[in-house]
């Protein structure tokens, strides 16, 4: 190096020096940068990060109202009353009233009006239509479907105690309730074909259960199974719908006249 002239040589360490202290300045810059790049970077995070649970939760939203809703439905469902809870509720009723009355029951096959007014169209057929087969008459007076008929069933009651009265029939019955009607608690009304009851409580209730018609003008649903039987009663329907057996029985093929005491 001596025998470089010390102007160049001047030149090169000046060079150098600037040469290092450019670098430091930038290893300078570098470190100062560093936190607050790193800062800005922890800050862009954070935001995108809200962003997407902001978009997670908008997303979940429906869902989760689609399940509250569904929810409620099921709900709403579980409240609705089915036909088997509400015949026991009716169980229930009935054997409240029960506990204070006894039971008087009537059934019929048939209203004996009904018959006699049959009977008539029978005759009457056979008389105007001499030579028509006995069987056309019979399908005429019988077999067809006549709401013009007569079928009056008429009962008395005469009892001094409160009572419920079931009423059973087969074929369709106008059942006419007359007398110490003040007296009834429960008028019950069952049968294959819908009858009609006719009577004014001041106290009691009128329900029936029918197979055919459903049930009677005026009366109460009650959702228990019909039965028709103008015999003896089954014993342990008497006592699943009542909780007691029944005080007394008259039962007919024709029913005309019943009298309760």
């Amino acid at each position: 190096m001596s025998n470089i002239p010390s102007s160049i040589l001047h030149c090169i360490l000046l060079f150098l020096v600037i040469v290092i202290v450019t670098s430091q300045k930038r290893e300078t810059r570098s470190v100062k940068a560093s936190p607050e790049a790193h800062l800005a970077a922890m800050e862009e995070t954070k935001a995108a990060e809200a962003i997407a649970q902001k978009k997670f939760e908008d997303d979940a939203a429906p869902d989760i109202n689609h399940q509250i809703s569904e929810a409620a439905m099921i709900k709403d469902m579980a409240d609705v009353p089915t036909k088997e809870n509400m015949a026991s509720v009716t169980k229930q009723k009935f054997h409240e009233i029960a506990k204070n009355a006894k039971i008087y029951y009537v059934g019929v096959y048939e209203s004996a009006q009904q018959s006699e007014e049959q009977r008539k169209i029978f005759d009457q057929c056979q008389k105007q239509n001499e030579g028509r087969s006995a069987g056309d008459c019979h399908t005429q007076a019988y077999m067809q479907h006549r709401p013009d008929l007569k079928k009056a069933v008429t009962i008395h009651v005469n009892t001094k105690q409160p009572i419920i009265l079931v009423l059973s029939n087969y074929e369709a019955v106008d059942w006419i309730v007359k007398g110490n009607t003040d007296k009834i608690r429960l008028i019950y009304a069952t049968g294959y074909y819908g009858s009609e009851v006719h009577t004014k409580l001041t106290q009691g209730k009128i329900y029936g259960s029918f197979y055919q018609d459903n049930i009677c003008s005026g009366c109460l649903i009650s959702y228990l199974p019909y039965w028709s039987e103008y015999k003896q009663p089954e014993r342990s329907i008497i006592f699943d719908y009542f909780g007691k057996d029944i005080s007394s029985f008259q039962g007919e093929y024709y029913g005309k006249t019943f009298h309760l005491d």
